[in-house]
């Protein structure tokens, strides 16, 4: 530990060796005292502003082909490897363009690590795919979306781009 004694008039620092309770005795003059906490303050700040921006920053999704056929897998990539803390779980779902964003339905967990993921399509319609974390602390919280179509077998992908 570090005590500070701010005693008026000195102009420098004095640094004492450590006091009988092992403390190390720093004098100096106030407005030193103040630039130190000033400039420890700022730096604490802006170090744990960087903290919180990098850690919460989801990573961003796309897709191989934004046009699929039933039966195909829609391949979903990441710019990033899921990751966070092991209780914030990622999920994912598959939804009609027209579905709330707070729908769980069909939802699956992605694993931390993954970069890429396919999602396995049933039915022709203008889907969603949609990627919520901080799970199970928020039942949702979209983080991204990408738009895909899914079409009849024999269809040309080049016509419904």
């Amino acid at each position: 530990m570090i005590a500070i004694d701010s005693t008026p008039g000195l102009a420098s620092a004095i640094v004492n060796p450590r006091d009988a309770a092992g403390t190390r005795v720093v004098a100096c003059s106030p407005d030193t005292v103040e630039a130190v906490m000033r400039s420890t303050w700022i730096w604490g700040c802006l170090i744990a502003i960087f903290a919180l921006v990098a850690c919460e920053q989801p990573p961003t999704m796309s897709v191989a082909s934004s046009t699929v056929a039933i039966g195909e897998e829609i391949v979903v990539q990441f710019d990033r490897p899921i990751s966070g803390k092991p209780w914030d779980v990622h999920w994912m779902t598959l939804v009609p363009v027209a579905t709330s964003d707070d729908s769980t339905m069909g939802r699956f967990v992605v694993d931390h690590g993954k970069t890429t993921v396919g999602i396995p399509t049933s039915r022709p319609g203008q889907f969603e795919v949609r990627l919520h974390d901080q799970y199970p602390n928020k039942e949702h919280h979209l983080v991204g979306r990408v738009p895909v179509s899914v079409v009849e077998r024999g269809l040309s992908r080049s016509t419904h781009q």
